[in-house]
């Protein structure tokens, strides 16, 4: 019995040994591994967010001598495109680079993040040894912001470390332990309780005809106002300094949320963010508010010479010829958005 239990010991730490080895070498070696040639990208999601850096065949893997996108999962390319695998082109960046071959494009994107997690993740791929991969700063920054939840995000810092995909310390372990997050992840994902689907009824209006929306995935509409909404601009513009002091290039795009870009049945339904409640609005105030924060945020990029793009009317045209959205996800764009991104920032900002 004790030689019984002496072997099952001995084949414990062997593989407990082989699993170690197999995580330090993928973590020294993880931007050259997680590489779409031959990572497929339903993987991803049990990986640390970190790793996502290295994933988009964008840029030549030197990396130096590149421009970095910046933002949250608009950024990384989540979509419907991005959930078919049999795409390859999906992100803003994939656009970019088809575009301009000899330019490369690193996306540094933390879906469902905010500034602070955006500054954080920068600084761990460019200034800290142990984690940074990058050979130097990024010669220039394309920041997409994202009306969607960039401004509930930002509002206060002891919210966001709360906050689900805030950067917290734990990301570091995430990072350092790949292969043990990744089956942590798996096993959380078989022993979770499937949760009571929450329906949220919307419709958008294309062409004089209303299209059923409704669906769990949250319609994001504004929930920071007055002192709060005050208080994540500034948030916002410390951070927008932070990357100015490393990088003088940048160029801030203004990504208006689906609400804002679509014409939608009044009223607009949405579960909040932070209280899990269901918030009503109208189109009109959906106007009003995309209306302040543009402006407060064109008065903060020009006080820092930032360049400032809002991409709002443009896509509201858009939209008025084509879905952008959907026809699956109506929280994120489609193929047709992301191309059609690319080519403004490209027409605006890299011609």
């Amino acid at each position: 019995m004790f030689q019984k239990i002496y072997e099952l010991i001995k084949i414990f730490l062997i593989t407990f040994i082989i699993l170690i080895f197999l995580n330090i070498f993928f973590f020294l070696f993880n931007n050259k591994i997680i590489k779409q040639e031959f990572f497929n990208r339903n993987h991803l999601s049990n990986l640390p967010i970190s790793y996502q850096v290295f994933y988009p065949e964008t840029n030549d893997r030197k990396y130096k001598n590149y421009t970095a996108i910046i933002g949250d999962s608009h950024a990384l390319g989540v979509g419907d495109a991005y959930f078919d695998l049999n795409i390859k082109k999906y992100s803003i960046a994939h656009f970019l680079r088809k575009k301009n071959d000899n330019t490369n494009f690193i996306t540094l994107a933390w879906p469902g993040g905010s500034s602070i997690s955006h500054l954080k993740l920068f600084n761990m791929m460019n200034e800290q040894f142990f984690f940074k991969r990058t050979k130097e700063y990024p010669n220039k920054i394309i920041y997409l912001f994202s009306e969607e939840n960039d401004f509930t995000d930002d509002y206060n810092d002891k919210y966001l470390n709360i906050y689900t995909y805030a950067f917290t310390n734990k990301e570091y372990l995430k990072q350092i332990f790949p292969i043990f997050y990744y089956a942590y992840r798996l096993i959380k994902n078989l022993n979770t309780k499937k949760k009571k689907t929450i329906i949220v009824k919307n419709k958008i209006i294309f062409k004089e005809k209303e299209i059923d929306v409704s669906g769990s995935a949250r319609i994001s509409v504004p929930e920071v106002y007055n002192g709060d909404l005050t208080k994540s601009l500034l948030i916002i513009k410390d951070n927008l300094r932070n990357f100015k002091n490393k990088v003088n290039d940048i160029t801030f795009v203004y990504i208006p949320s689906v609400a804002t870009i679509n014409k939608m049945k009044d009223p607009i339904i949405s579960l909040s963010f932070r209280y899990g409640k269901e918030i009503k609005i109208s189109n009109d105030d959906m106007d009003l508010y995309n209306l302040f924060v543009t402006a407060e945020l064109e008065k903060i990029c020009k006080n820092l010479n930032i360049n400032f793009i809002n991409l709002t009317n443009e896509l509201r045209n858009r939209a008025k010829q084509e879905l952008i959205h959907g026809p699956n996800d109506w929280t994120h764009f489609n193929i047709k958005g992301h191309k059609y991104i690319a080519e403004l920032i490209d027409s605006n900002i890299l011609k």
